[in-house]
């Protein structure tokens, strides 16, 4: 039982951690969606410029 409770708690920790870079992540990649006039979503690619800014982070 206390090997199952811990292994759960290292999970749990772990998930916590994880949340705020997955959230960003999800933000980034809504970003990167324009919505069109209809209602539509289109999905933009980032230019050479963002990617080489992107990789200096």
């Amino acid at each position: 039982v206390s090997e199952s409770v811990a292994i759960s708690s290292l999970i749990s920790r772990e998930t916590s951690e994880a949340a705020p870079i997955i959230s960003a992540a999800r933000r980034e990649i809504w970003e990167c969606v324009e919505e069109r006039r209809d209602g539509s979503k289109e999905r933009i690619g980032l230019t050479e410029e963002e990617l080489e800014r992107r990789r200096e982070w």
